[in-house]
């Protein structure tokens, strides 16, 4: 495998600043150690050439020797030259000697250093320029903390400057006018309202079922005169809206049913997902049983007996027998609600007759069922024997 150019390695891996700065000065002291050796060599040639032209050499073998054994030390004494040579360790050959004296590695990037400067976060990779950048913020946000009202670039005098701190609001702000200082808000609404009055017709709307009841009590019993009229302009239960809770309650459970016909809608699996449903259609039964009851409202007891056994008869049939006991509850409250409205209630020949031509309408026949419709013919035998 071949290894990678140092090219890619430098790419990939970025060098720090402070890496960067030290081979920049590597790099000129190696520039100035070779222009210094080639300047020795040129300082060489010259002495050698002075030399030849003073004193001429006659054969090959002083030629030789003039050329190629001759060192500096020896050019130097047959020029008459007594100045030092400064020898440099690391240069080698014959421009080994300089005429000043060059610092070491080491104290060269020393000195290209500087002073260390502490940044503001670490960071190996931080540049000059992002640390001037943090300072200037950092300079701002002490210049904001020092100064309440700071207007960068205007240049304000001291006067001035004074002026424009922030003052509280004067006390003659929150002095009440002497006109409506004695005067409370809510005095002033609860005067409106007694001006205005209350209409009790339309605060009716506002109460609950059991505030209402006991409104009607308390002014029957305050004002027994005007019982009978009570009485008489009472009007009869609405099933209608009791009718309409049955009907959602029957749509949420066909609703839960599954509509693939891969699956049955008779099943264990069905009836898990429709048990909660039936359950709220159960309650809905027995309240508007219990809210009947409670009232003895007998002729719209067995009317709403005979609407709700049609949306009860119209629940599913399941597979299971054990999980049909919703829909017997169900048709069992009604028959006996009913049979004690026939118990208690006085009904006339024509209303049990009526009521017993619905009841044989009725399917499915349940013992509880056959029950009131053998009372209603013991009733309506007795009436017409009287």
């Amino acid at each position: 495998m071949e290894e990678p150019s140092p090219n890619l390695i430098r790419l990939f891996t970025p060098l720090s600043p402070t890496t960067r700065q030290t081979t920049r000065a590597l790099q000129e002291m190696t520039g100035r150690r070779t222009s210094a050796l080639f300047n020795l060599r040129e300082m060489g040639n010259n002495l050698i050439d002075q030399t030849n032209n003073q004193q001429p050499l006659t054969n090959g073998r002083q030629l030789l020797t003039a050329t190629t054994v001759n060192t500096p030390q020896q050019l130097l004494r047959d020029t008459g030259r007594d100045t030092p040579v400064l020898r440099d360790n690391n240069v080698s050959g014959a421009g080994s000697f300089l005429s000043t004296h060059t610092p070491s590695p080491d104290e060269a990037v020393i000195q290209a250093r500087g002073k260390r400067q502490i940044p503001l976060t670490y960071s190996p990779d931080i540049t000059p320029l992002r640390q001037q950048m943090q300072r200037n913020k950092l300079a701002q946000v002490q210049q904001c903390q020092n100064n309440r009202l700071s207007l960068p670039n205007i240049r304000i005098s001291p006067r001035k400057r004074l002026n424009l701190t922030d003052t509280p609001p004067s006390p003659q702000m929150y002095v009440i006018p002497p006109e409506i200082a004695g005067i409370s808000p809510l005095a002033k609404k609860l005067r409106l309202e007694e001006e205005r009055g209350v209409d009790p017709t339309i605060a009716v709307r506002g109460l609950a079922h059991s505030q209402l009841v006991n409104l009607i009590t308390d002014i029957i019993k305050m004002n027994p005169k005007i019982r009978d009229d009570v009485v008489n302009m009472l009007p009869e239960p609405d099933l209608i809206s009791m009718e309409e809770a049955l009907n959602s309650s029957k749509k949420n459970i066909f609703k839960s049913l599954p509509n693939t016909r891969l699956e049955s809608k008779t099943d264990s699996m069905a009836y898990n997902r429709v048990a909660t449903h039936l359950s709220a259609f159960r309650k809905v039964v027995s309240e508007g049983v219990k809210r009947l009851q409670s009232g003895e409202q007998w002729n719209a007891l067995l009317d709403y007996t005979i609407i709700a056994w049609g949306y009860v008869q119209a629940t599913p049939v399941w597979d299971n027998p054990a999980h049909n006991s919703t829909r017997k509850t169900c048709f069992k409250n009604l028959a006996c609600a009913a049979l004690t409205a026939l118990k208690t209630g006085k009904f006339t020949v024509q209303q049990l007759k009526q009521v017993r031509a619905k009841f044989d309408k009725l399917a499915p026949k349940t013992s509880e069922l056959d029950v009131c419709i053998k009372h209603m013919d013991d009733l309506i035998e007795n009436n017409t024997e009287e």
